[in-house]
């Protein structure tokens, strides 16, 4: 039985797709995971021009893939974030997922 089946609620996700770091006092750092359905809370003007705060969007993952038995087969594989503005831009509809999966495997 996997981890999901025993807990549904905590549903399968690696990686958060969007985070909040803030720096507080200048010594802690807080992560915040703002990549959900629901809106984030815009955060304070004054603290992203200080640096103290900022927001950030995950727009690729790049995996390297070693086969232990040969070195000649290792691979990258990568999952890219293609903004809407692409679509636009190409004259294509949007889809319902902007990820796209890339890989060399052979």
């Amino acid at each position: 039985m996997s981890e999901f089946e025993i807990n549904p609620e905590m549903g399968v996700k690696w990686l958060p797709t969007g985070i909040r770091v803030s720096i507080e006092d200048g010594q802690r750092v807080t992560c915040v995971d703002i990549g959900g359905n629901n809106e984030p809370i815009p955060p304070p003007l004054e603290r992203i021009r200080d640096g103290s705060l900022g927001d950030y969007e995950l727009m690729a993952v790049i995996s390297f893939i070693r086969d232990p038995d040969s070195e000649e087969k290792n691979n990258l594989v990568s999952l890219i974030n293609v903004d809407d503005r692409y679509f636009e831009r190409a004259g294509q509809p949007l889809v319902k997922s902007n990820w796209f999966l890339f890989n060399d495997f052979w």
